[in-house]
Formats: structure tokens, C-alpha cells, sequence
């Protein structure tokens, strides 16, 4: 019931309340009710509080700056408050007493050894860690603070615990607090750090500064048809294949949104869209039949609550130079408060998948990002392969140069970009190719390549921001719009 009640209040909020932290103010709303409820249960409020922290932690859809503004509030307010007022309540000079400094020191003891014991016995004969690294384990984990202190201030209000048996726990969580980092510089050099936890430390070092790894919250707008006959072909495979990939392994949140312009309309759209969700396997989502006669607008307005990529299918290629996909998707890509990626289709067979996915690049952040979305989308299957490509044009070198080195730098700084992308790869576990080629023209050299090494995917990174009616993105990236054999996906961050 309650992962049902903050599912429901927090669409609310995000939809209906207008204010830059409304998502914020609704958490600490929710975890002051809850712990005021569990207090009315004769519980403690810190359970009430604790339990609304697992459940907003199971959404995906909640934005990470909440929580990054809800730790500052934390820790730089309120824990600063009560680690003081129970330093207070501890009365240090009682515990010189013989009698109690031997009990303090069979408490720390018996803490220490029981967290040593405890996660030494389940790292070793469980974990199968060796010897020193399941003792690190314990060694880290010893450290008491928080939840020690509250759990004693309680009991001295209770008066379950006295004065002095109080001041020992907190003495007890400070001892152990100060153990930890002299027990793990001891232990830990004597840890030998395997491969595979190497390959994991990279893989979240890398994933730590991925803008691709924090999407999260994501919408998906789709033309109205009869609900009576809704298929899977009524979307394309394409967009329904790369959110699954990509929502593999993190979580992701998917809103399905359609726009009528008659109300009467909007329980057909409704279930439409419901019937449309069971060809999703995400871990949430969420439908939406919005009443606007202008969509592109509608679209806009809820793509600026809190989402993290605004995803456009273009099923068509256009030949028409007023706009490059089609009006409503052009206005879309230009005005999108968030990335946006835009996949174009191609004649692709009913079994297809991204196995083969090609990322040209020349060394610039959005090609980077291109090339990060497909290492997610690559990486939940070892036999998928990630091409990262640069073309160096046969260009006139300038007048001023009369030797070799411009053309030699330009290659230099094209394998350098590659090598840099394969090394990325490499480290998200994918298997990526790196390859510089030498072209008349780019836009027909990656077309060419891709026919003959079998693409299933290209993705291409951008970086537009509102200009003309057109969209426009480039006469290199249109160029591979239209000749490419493949389906093409327009990353724009």
C-alpha cells in the first residue's frame, strides 16, 4: 500500500504542482507523516521515517538532485543537531569508574567481535572471499554511528537503558567509528584486488560520471490508434528494444503519453495505452492521454517535469527541406528541456535486433555520449559489438602547410578519439572495435561500411539548441539520415 501511495503522490506532484522543489518538499512531508504514524502505533518515528526512505529509494523516477539535496539537509543540519544533543546527554566523568570502564570495554569488545565474526563467517564460507578480504569486510563494516546513538537515545527515554549504560553506546559508537580506518589501512594491504572487482571499480567509476547512466525517467509519446487493435507493430520495435536494453541493469521509468483533442476520446487512449505497456518489461510505467489540439506543446510541457530523455520516433524519411523529420518532431527536438533521442527507422526485419552498433565519432562530448548509449544498449549480451568509427576526409591541406604533418596530425587525432571510445568500451564489459578510414566523403564512407559490415544500428550524437523552424544538424548528419541502411538514432544531449 505504501509503494502504491508514493507511486501515486509522487505523479502528482510532478504533474500538477508548480515549484522547483516540490518533489523535495513532498519526501520530507511523507517521512515526517510516516514517522508520526508509527509513533501513533506505539513504534518509534525513526521506523516510520527509515521504511518511507526504502520506498522512495525503490522509484525510479525520483531525481537525483532530490537526493543530493535531501543529504545536504541532512547532514549539514539536522545530524549536526542530534549527534549534539545526544553528546550532551553523555556524562563522560561517571565512566572513569573502574567498574564501568571494564563494562565499556567487554561492550566494545563484544561489538567489535560480533561484526568481525559475523560478516567474516558469511564473506568466507558464503561470499567464498579469501582470508584477508572477507577480515576487510568486517574490518570496514565496524564502524558504528547513527543508528547505534538513536537506538540508545530511545532506550535512555524509555529508560530501558541508564545514564551510564547510555554513555557507554555512544562511547562504543565512537570507539568503533575510530577503529575502522587504522583496522582497514591494516587489512587492506594485504588484500590483493582481483580482476573482476578491478573491471567493477572502473565500470562504476565510469558509470559515476555518465550522463547515459543517469536517465532514469523517460518519455515515450505515441499516435493514437484503436485500442481494439493494437499490436507490437504499432510501435516501433526500435525504441522498444533500446529503452529494455538500456533499463537492464538500472532503473528506469517509462511514461507512455498520447495527445487528443477531444475529451470523449481519452478512455479509448487510455486503453490503448495500457494495452500498448504490456509489450514493455521495464520497471515502471506509467500512461498518460493528455486533451491539447496542439501535441507538439503538450508534449513539451510534460517533458519538463523532471524527465531525464524525451524519446521521438521518426518513421519516415523526409524529403522535404522545410523540415528534416517532420514538423511536430522537428519542434520537438529543438524545444525539449531534456536529451532527446530520435530514432529513425529503416526496412528492418521481424526478428531484428541491435547486435552490431556503429558510433561515428570525431572526438567531441556528444559523440561520446553516443557511443556510452550504446555500450548500455550492448552491454547486456556478450556477443553484441560496438564500432567506433572515425573518417578522416581527403581535404585539401592548407596553404601554408608544405609538408606531411597536417594529414598526419588529422589521423593521429582520429585514433586517439577511437582508441579512446574502445577503451571505454572495454571497460563497460563490451566488445568494441575501433577503426579509422580515409574518405572523400564521410557521410558515404560510414553508409558503405555499414552495408558491408553489417550494422543493425547507427548512432549518432549532437548537440542542437533552438534555432529556425528547421531542425538543423548538420548537412553530414542529414547526409547519413538518408543514406544510411540501417536504422539511425539521433542521440542530441
Amino acid at each position: 500500500m505504501g509503494r502504491w501511495l508514493v507511486r501515486k503522490l509522487l505523479t502528482y506532484v510532478q504533474d500538477e504542482v508548480i515549484s522547483s522543489d516540490r518533489i523535495l518538499s513532498l519526501v520530507i512531508v511523507l517521512v515526517f507523516l510516516w514517522g508520526a504514524i508509527t509513533q501513533l502505533l506505539n513504534l518509534e518515528a525513526i521506523l516510520g521515517a527509515f521504511v518511507m526512505g526504502i520506498l522512495f529509494g525503490m522509484m525510479p523516477r525520483l531525481p537525483e538532485d532530490v537526493i543530493n539535496k535531501l543529504e545536504s539537509i541532512a547532514l549539514g543540519i539536522f545530524a549536526p543537531i542530534f549527534f549534539a544533543v545526544a553528546g550532551l546527554k553523555v556524562n563522560i566523568l561517571n565512566l572513569f569508574d573502574p567498574t564501568l570502564i571494564v563494562i565499556t570495554l567487554i561492550v566494545i569488545g563484544i561489538a567489535t567481535l560480533g561484526k568481525v565474526i559475523g560478516t567474516y563467517t558469511g564473506a568466507r564460507f558464503i561470499g567464498g572471499k579469501d582470508h584477508w578480504t572477507s577480515l576487510s569486510f568486517g574490518a570496514g563494516l565496524n564502524a558504528r554511528g547513527a543508528m547505534e546513538i538513536i537506538i540508545a537515545t530511545i532506550g535512555l527515554r524509555l529508560g530501558i537503558l541508564s545514564q551510564d549504560m547510555f554513555s557507554i553506546v555512544v562511547v562504543m559508537a565512537i570507539a568503533t567509528s575510530l577503529m575502522a580506518p587504522f583496522a582497514l589501512r591494516y587489512v587492506l594491504k594485504r588484500v590483493s584486488i582481483g580482476e573482476d572487482e578491478q573491471k567493477r571499480l572502473k565500470k562504476e567509476e565510469l558509470e559515476a560520471d555518465s550522463m547515459v547512466a543517469d536517465i532514469h525517467r523517460v518519455l515515450l509519446p505515441v499516435r493514437l490508434k484503436d485500442a481494439e487493435t493494437v499490436d507490437s507493430g504499432d510501435l516501433q520495435s526500435i525504441e522498444a528494444q533500446i529503452l529494455e536494453l538500456k533499463g537492464q541493469g538500472t532503473e528506469l521509468s517509462l511514461t507512455l503519453m498520447t495527445v487528443v483533442q477531444e475529451s470523449s476520446k481519452k478512455t479509448n487512449a487510455e486503453a490503448y495505452l495500457n494495452k500498448l505497456s504490456g509489450y514493455f518489461n521495464l520497471n515502471e510505467l506509467v500512461v498518460k492521454a493528455v486533451v491539447s489540439d496542439k501535441p507538439g506543446d503538450a508534449i513539451i510541457d510534460e517533458s519538463k517535469k523532471n524527465y531525464d530523455l524525451l524519446v521521438i520516433g521518426a518513421t519516415d524519411r523526409s524529403i522535404n527541406s522545410d523540415h528534416l523529420f517532420s514538423p511536430i518532431v522537428d519542434y520537438l527536438v529543438r524545444m525539449s528541456p531534456c536529451p532527446t533521442l530520435i530514432v529513425q527507422a529503416a526496412d528492418i526485419s521481424e526478428n531484428w535486433t541491435p547486435q552490431r552498433i556503429m558510433v561515428p565519432t570525431n572526438g567531441s562530448l556528444a559523440s561520446r555520449h553516443a557511443a556510452e548509449l550504446g555500450f548500455f544498449i550492448a552491454k547486456s549480451d556478450k556477443d553484441k559489438e560496438v564500432l567506433a568509427m572515425n573518417v578522416v576526409t581527403n581535404e585539401l591541406r592548407p596553404v601554408y602547410d608544405t609538408n606531411q604533418m597536417y594529414v598526419q596530425n588529422k589521423n593521429l587525432f582520429a585514433q586517439e578519439a577511437v582508441d579512446e571510445l574502445k577503451k571505454l568500451g572495454e571497460a563497460y564489459g563490451v566488445k568494441t572495435e575501433s577503426m579509422v578510414v580515409n574518405g572523400q566523403n564521410p557521410e558515404d564512407t560510414i553508409a558503405e561500411i555499414a552495408e558491408t559490415n553489417q550494422i543493425d544500428l547507427i548512432i549518432v550524437g549532437t548537440n542542437v539548441r533552438p534555432g529556425s523552424n528547421r531542425l538543423y544538424l548538420g548537412p553530414r548528419v542529414e547526409n547519413i539520415l538518408q543514406l544510411s541502411p540501417c536504422p539511425v538514432v539521433i542521440f542530441n544531449t
